[in-house]
């Protein structure tokens, strides 16, 4: 079971795999929205300590998937 968070953004992004509140929330401190968040590279986000190259591309896939979805 997920802990809910009183930030959405952190619920948004622990709901993918392999993604923990405190990853999260490192995504969030570096690029400040799910916005900017979906609009880096795979090579920027690798550049975070703990993210790898599968984590970078299944971020990104998920938060386009996403944004595709809304537009």
């Amino acid at each position: 079971k997920r802990q809910r968070t009183d930030d959405l953004r952190v619920d948004m992004l622990t709901q993918i795999k392999g993604i923990s509140q405190s990853k999260a929330k490192l995504l969030l401190n570096k690029w400040g929205s799910i916005a900017e968040l979906s609009s880096a590279s795979v090579k920027e986000i690798t550049g975070l300590d703990g993210f790898g190259m599968v984590l970078a591309n299944r971020i990104l896939k998920t938060l386009n998937e996403e944004k595709e979805v809304k537009e």
